[in-house]
């Protein structure tokens, strides 16, 4: 797991994390999360450019991750960094209940 944090180590308030798992030549994406007032700060895709990076350092051949198929802000930010989608995943989702699209991108 990696956390955000102020550069300046002002408080011990999380600005964003990102959760992941390597299992052989795969990494991944389990969840990721940006504060609500630190959105649209670059944070996500900081997080998940340090996340890439250790999976390629540990051998790793793709990446996977699942997004609500209505978060189309977050598919924008996969998409930037190479992610392609795969397959629709119906029903993944609880509370609300929603499909999830599967995005890879090769590492």
């Amino acid at each position: 797991m990696f956390v955000a944090r102020p550069a300046d180590d002002s408080g011990r308030q999380v600005l964003g994390f990102v959760a992941s798992s390597m299992i052989y030549d795969e990494l991944h994406i389990n969840n990721i999360a940006t504060h609500p007032d630190y959105r649209r700060a670059g944070i996500a895709r900081e997080l998940l450019e340090t996340v890439l990076g250790e999976g390629r350092l540990r051998g790793g051949s793709f990446c996977v991750l699942e997004v609500r198929a209505s978060n189309t802000t977050a598919q924008a930010l996969y998409v930037v960094l190479g992610f392609h989608t795969t397959r629709r995943r119906r029903d993944y989702y609880r509370s609300p209940v929603e499909d999830a699209l599967e995005m890879v991108l090769e590492l």
